[in-house]
């Protein structure tokens, strides 16, 4: 059988997932926030291609919020408006994706987590006034794609999408670093196994 558009989109999640975070520990701000808006996108996407044709998703787009809602409704809403708040901050770096924004108002933005806090950057702008600000927190990120996400598309405890299997040293050190819900992910899989007597 052949991979399917929600196998394809699980793959650039997967990846955008690890290059947000290594650009998190790298201190690039605000490209982590997009790489992780582009991961979170592409797992929603993953998701709802199950039910949606391409020509639907095309439609709604980068547009997160729309993706979110989709998602909650065909999984059920049921632990998933903890996280509106960082569906709502991973929204706000698609607006930074041209420069244009930076060039009229100027944006701050700064990585929380996961080895650095509130290392803010100042792009742009020529206005008078403080500049929005962009960030989020990759923890929150780590909790939604391990909780949540991954679940839905079918990864259980203990296993890991194949696409972080074959990372480098380098890939695993981004994937592993300081992320409190995989270290979860693989617990909860060890008290499930059954004991040989």
């Amino acid at each position: 059988m052949g991979a399917t558009a929600s196998d394809l989109f699980f793959e650039l999640a997967n990846q955008y997932y690890v290059a947000g975070r290594a650009a998190a520990i790298a201190g690039l701000a605000p490209v982590y926030g997009n790489l992780l808006h582009h991961a979170v996108e592409m797992y929603l996407k993953a998701a709802i291609a199950r039910t949606l044709s391409l020509h639907a998703l095309k439609g709604i787009g980068h547009q997160l919020e729309s993706l979110w809602r989709a998602f909650k409704k065909a999984e059920g809403t049921a632990r998933l408006e903890q996280f509106d708040a960082t569906i709502t901050a991973l929204e706000a770096f698609e607006e930074i994706r041209y420069p244009d924004k930076a060039l009229q108002t100027g944006i701050l933005s700064d990585v929380m987590g996961p080895s650095q806090h509130g290392s803010g950057i100042l792009v742009g702008g020529s206005s008078q006034r403080k500049p929005p600000t962009y960030r989020v927190r990759v923890a929150e990120v780590d909790q939604l794609v391990i909780e949540r996400l991954w679940p839905a598309l079918g990864v259980r405890d203990g296993f890991v999408p194949t696409t972080l299997v074959h990372l480098t040293k380098d890939g695993r050190r981004a994937i592993r670093l300081r992320n409190r819900e995989l270290q979860a992910h693989f617990r909860r899989a060890r008290k499930r196994r059954p004991r040989v007597p």
